[in-house]
C-alpha cells in the first residue's frame, strides 16, 4: 500500500492542476470559460490520443507528455464534465473548483 502513495500524490497533482478553472484549454480558453459541449470535444481527442498511442506504455510523444492512460484519464474527466455542466452552460458558471474535482472523481 505504501508503495501507491507516491503514485497518488503525482495523480492528485496532476488532476488538480490540468482541472483547475484557471488552466488554459486545447481551445486557449480557460476551463472556467469552456461551455459542456467544449469539454466534451476536449474528451473526444483526449481519446483518440489515448487509441493513437502504441504500445500502450509508451508516452504520446511530440503531442503531449502524457501516457495513454493519461489520455484516458483526461477523456473520462472531460466527458464526465460535459455531462455534469452541460452542453450550453460554462463551467465557471455550473461548478467550483472543489465541484470540479469532485465531478471528475464520480463513477
Amino acid at each position: 500500500m505504501g508503495d501507491l502513495d507516491p503514485m497518488r500524490t503525482r495523480h492528485r497533482a496532476t488532476t488538480r492542476s490540468v482541472l483547475s478553472l484557471n488552466a488554459r484549454m486545447l481551445n486557449d480558453k480557460k476551463l472556467a470559460d469552456c461551455t459542456g459541449e467544449e469539454c466534451a470535444q476536449f474528451g473526444e481527442i483526449y481519446g483518440r490520443f489515448a487509441a493513437a498511442a502504441d504500445p500502450p506504455r509508451n508516452s504520446v510523444g511530440d503531442v503531449l507528455p502524457l501516457t495513454p492512460l493519461s489520455c484516458a484519464l483526461l477523456s473520462g474527466w472531460f466527458r464526465r464534465l460535459a455531462a455534469e455542466v452541460g452542453p450550453n452552460n460554462k463551467v465557471g458558471d455550473v461548478l467550483s473548483e472543489q465541484e470540479v474535482l469532485r465531478a471528475i472523481c464520480k463513477e
